[in-house]
Parts: C-alpha cells; structure tokens; sequence
C-alpha cells in the first residue's frame, strides 16, 4: 500500500538508482554526516539522532532490506463511504452517583436559591 506522499519521492529515487535504494549506502552517508556534528556542543543531540538513524538503517541492511517503489495505481475515485445503520441500543452510561462534573442546583419551593419573583434575599445566610 502507498504511503501519503510516497508518489512524489519515487522518480527521484528510482533517478539515482542503487545509490538511494541500498540501506548500506545510507547508513554510511548518516554515518558520515553525523560525526561533524559531535564537533559543537548544541550538535551532539542532533548527531546522536543521526547515530542512531545510521544504526537503524545498519541493521535493516543486514536483514536484506531495500527500498522497492509501490507499483501507482489508477485509483482517481478514492475511498467511498458506505451508510451503515443507526445504533439501535443508546451508548453505556455511568450511574448517576458516579459520573463527573458539577453537581445539579435543584431548588425546591421555600428554598432561597430558588427565588421566583427574582428579589435579592434578606440575609446573606439564606444563600
């Protein structure tokens, strides 16, 4: 399957032929760009990430891994989608004492939070 972007890369790889498709011939060119970079202190992290890309790509070269292109395929239409049924059952819910959040004001009748004509209360304790 082709990676996203992988189209735009393989002519230029195909173009320089053994040179970009070998592991061992990549994991001498990181080889060779990370040892400048242990030179400055700010570089070394950079060069550790080149050491060990070199490695990575050391070790896929001694499985016999190489960079083979993706045949293109003509596939101009792209994925469709397929209109599926509604859930029939609503989702799982937690039971009300265990679900998060804050807590719900109900006010009852006589309750000061629960003020119908919207006039201020008497005390500040009746809040």
């Amino acid at each position: 399957m082709e990676r996203m972007g992988q189209h735009i890369v393989t002519p230029a790889v195909r173009l320089l032929g053994p040179v970009t498709r070998n592991y061992f011939v990549r994991f001498t060119i990181y080889l060779l760009l990370c040892i400048p970079c242990y030179i400055i202190l700010p570089t070394i992290l950079g060069g550790m990430c080149l050491l060990i890309t070199s490695i990575i790509y050391f070790v896929a070269a001694l499985k016999g891994e190489q960079w083979l292109p993706v045949p293109r395929t003509d596939n101009t239409q792209g994925a469709t989608l397929v209109a599926s049924e509604p859930p029939m059952h609503p989702p799982p819910r937690a039971p009300a004492h265990l679900r998060t959040g804050p807590p719900l004001l109900r006010g009852k009748q006589g309750d000061a939070r629960h003020n119908s004509n919207d006039t201020p209360p008497e005390s500040p304790n009746q809040i």
